[in-house]
């Protein structure tokens, strides 16, 4: 069994080149579009294609492509991990509310949507470099942290008002 990262003729990581894996991901289409392939059975290009979209639409996201690496490398480390500092909870919860007033405030909100990137950005280099070392487990608290700053910038970016 090939993992996404195989599927696509990519080295395992945290960092990849999204051109490179763009250029794979339209050659292997090519490999397994059934106008393109018809000597072999259209329910099995059927299959992987949907296999190499998964994989493609994986690796594309950084943070779904952390969240993959990481439980490629510990199987479980999410889970094992979902207990987080009160403190953290209580800042989170903060973080909440201050999501919910700048929503009618157009300087505020834009504001408070530059830390978020920000911050996002901080916790991706931290949880690269944690992949890198091999240290699952530091990685996997910061995924689900980083977890509420996304949540956080989903909500302040709804047009709809309502919260995820």
């Amino acid at each position: 069994m090939s993992d996404h990262f195989s599927r696509l003729g990519l080295a395992r990581g945290a960092r990849i080149d999204l051109d490179v894996l763009e250029r794979n991901y339209l050659s292997e289409s090519r490999k397994v579009h059934p106008d393109l392939n018809s000597d072999r059975d259209e329910a099995e290009l059927i299959a992987e294609s949907a296999a190499l979209n998964e994989a493609y639409a994986v690796l594309k996201s950084p943070w779904r492509r952390y969240r993959y690496l990481l439980e490629l490398i510990a199987p479980g480390a999410l889970e094992a991990a979902k207990r987080l500092d009160p403190a953290f909870l209580a800042e989170a919860m903060e973080l909440g509310e201050s999501v919910e007033q700048a929503r009618d405030d157009e300087a505020q909100r834009e504001e408070l949507e530059q830390e978020l990137y920000a911050e996002l950005d901080e916790r991706a280099d931290r949880v690269e470099a944690l992949l890198e070392a091999g240290n699952t487990k530091k990685a996997a608290r910061e995924l689900h942290e980083a977890r509420y700053y996304e949540r956080a910038l989903e909500n302040l970016q709804r047009k709809d008002g309502s919260l995820l």
